[in-house]
């Protein structure tokens, strides 16, 4: 299979570079700037800033990948608090303009797939009911709108053309080096202090970065993943986790004890409000819970790692 995927040095796709490489796949990396850090093997084609983007360049960049079975896009400006007009912009250009120039190229150099890492963000926030593919959307902030709206533009791309598209909406993605939130419980781990999870009995979905590394392989896959053709998908380790039972697994593959004390939920949501956090505060203590049954049913997609192995795992190829 001929795979080209664009954030190919990022925290998920240099991994997945690796895992398609190792599975014998030719593999091809759009980046922003070459990167010696990618395995030597691998084919560099660069994009410069996706801010800037424009049809008539990403048409001549995608000629050297005339025909591939796959196009994995993965890059996307992350998505933090800032809710300047200047930032706004620019997350918009990067996360919706870049990708329907990417798709309408992709498309015109006959790439067979088109898959998209969307996020769980399309969906809602937080939930006590399982988050199906069925469930009216619901993004919850302007990150989460753009992916929706790229989601819109790819799926009447695929009306209007002969390449498929397939979208992957993953909850928050973890391992041993994990960015984002799961960075920064593995900070709280390390810092050694009493936490106030005790008796916190939310439930969360989070998927190991082995887990979407196989779905998102599959997904390329038209031979093997015919049914997932036009399709969204939620994806999620088999089993969700509540914060307090992640705190502890982080610390035990880290060699650290825990120390945790119980807090009212109440006071807690309080206290975060007061510094700014409240949606730090979500993240930690709001349930999100997502069905997999489609992607199991459909694709027959099973993920094979749980958390323990994930937060074991040391090899730097993939990690």
């Amino acid at each position: 299979m001929k795979v080209a995927i664009s954030g190919a040095n990022g925290y998920i796709g240099k991994p997945l570079c690796n895992f398609l490489l190792d599975a014998g796949h030719h593999v091809v990396a759009l980046v922003r700037d070459l990167n010696d850090e990618l395995p030597g093997e691998l084919t560099q084609i660069v994009l410069n800033d996706l801010s800037s983007l424009t049809l008539s360049k990403a048409e001549k960049i995608f000629k050297q990948i005339k025909g591939f079975d796959a196009f994995i896009h993965l890059a996307a400006m992350a998505h933090n608090d800032n809710r300047e007009t200047h930032y706004l912009e620019q997350v918009y250009k990067v996360n919706v303009r870049a990708t329907e120039v990417l798709s309408r190229a992709a498309a015109e150099a006959n790439i067979q797939r088109f898959v998209f890492l969307s996020s769980i963000g399309v969906n809602g926030k937080s939930n006590t009911k399982a988050f199906r593919e069925t469930d009216q959307p619901n993004p919850h902030n302007f990150y989460a709108k753009c992916k929706y709206d790229s989601e819109q533009q790819l799926l009447t791309l695929a009306i209007n053309s002969a390449m498929e598209i397939v979208i992957v909406r993953p909850p928050m993605v973890y391992s041993r080096n994990a960015p984002g939130n799961f960075a920064k419980l593995t900070k709280l781990v390390k810092l050694g202090l009493p936490l106030p999870f005790k008796r916190l009995n939310n439930q969360r979905s989070v998927i190991a970065l082995d887990n979407l590394l196989s779905f998102l392989t599959l997904c390329a896959d038209k031979d093997h993943s015919p049914a997932a053709k036009n399709q969204v998908f939620l994806v999620s380790d088999r089993q969700p986790v509540s914060t307090q039972v992640m705190i502890e697994k982080i610390a035990n593959s880290l060699g650290r004890k825990t120390h945790m004390a119980y807090i009212s939920p109440r006071i807690l949501l309080l206290l975060f409000k007061l510094v700014g956090k409240r949606v730090f505060y979500t993240r930690l203590f709001d349930s999100l819970l997502i069905s997999t049954d489609k992607a199991q049913k459909l694709l027959g997609w099973q993920p094979s790692v749980n958390m323990e192995q994930q937060l074991s795992y040391k090899n730097k190829r993939f990690d």
